[in-house]
Formats: structure tokens, C-alpha cells, sequence
């Protein structure tokens, strides 16, 4: 039973960046002609779904008014829900939106925050050995 669930997971996983390279695909015209409400469709698939790169490109089209008109607001409510996920880059734009005060009063000390968050959270992790393959 354990390796169902495990291969659902993985399955699933697999479902949703499917989902997300979609959008990507749509939103460059990857193979595809461009299509920013096609690839904001298939980004909100993914954001429901959990994926916390397509939070960040949700709240990109709402802070550049591609496929929806510019929501500096609804930006701010992408960015923070992808950086209370720990998603670098949801924090890198929402330090900027607090920076350029954009949906937000302009607050240095906060995107310095955020910029610090997002560079903390890109460092690489020190990898630890097992003790099983030390020494072996």
C-alpha cells in the first residue's frame, strides 16, 4: 500500500508541473502560439493544486496586467502566499513591491527583509552523510 501511495504522489507531482510548464509554454510560445489566458488558466490549475512557482507567475500577471487588468493588491496576495510557502522568488518580488511601493506603502526595512528571506532561502542546505557511508 505504501508504494501506491508513494507513486500517486509522485504521479500527481508530475500532474502539476505539467500544469505549470503549460503555462510557461503558453506564456512564451513555446511550440504553442502565445497565450497569456491560456497560460494564466494552466498556472491557477497548478496554483490550486499547491504549486508555489505558479503563485509567483499569478502574481506576475497581476502586478504586469498580463491577461487580467494590473492589481497591484492582488500581486501582493500571489507574492505572500508563495513566500509563506518559502518560494525564493515569491520573496525577491514582494521585497521589490515593498521597495517601489507598489499595493503596499513603500517600506524599505520590509523588502530588505523579504530580499534577505529570499537569499536565505536559496543557500544551499550542507549536505550531512549517512552514517551508514562514512568512512566506507
Amino acid at each position: 500500500m505504501a508504494r501506491y501511495s508513494r507513486g500517486r504522489s509522485v504521479l500527481i507531482r508530475g500532474a502539476i508541473l505539467s500544469m505549470l510548464n503549460l503555462g510557461v509554454m503558453y506564456g512564451k510560445g513555446l511550440g504553442v502560439e502565445v497565450d497569456q489566458q491560456k497560460a494564466l488558466y494552466w498556472y491557477t490549475q497548478a496554483a490550486e493544486r499547491g504549486d508555489t512557482l505558479a503563485y509567483v507567475n499569478i502574481g506576475w500577471f497581476f502586478e504586469n496586467g498580463l491577461a487580467v487588468e494590473q492589481n497591484y493588491e492582488q500581486a501582493i496576495y500571489w507574492y505572500k502566499k508563495g513566500a509563506e510557502a518559502r518560494e525564493p522568488h515569491a520573496m525577491n518580488n514582494l521585497g521589490a513591491m515593498y521597495e517601489r511601493g507598489l499595493g503596499v506603502e513603500k517600506d524599505q526595512k520590509k523588502a530588505e527583509y523579504w530580499y534577505a528571506k529570499a537569499s536565505e532561502a536559496l543557500e544551499p542546505q550542507p549536505f550531512l552523510e549517512s552514517p551508514t557511508t562514512v568512512n566506507n
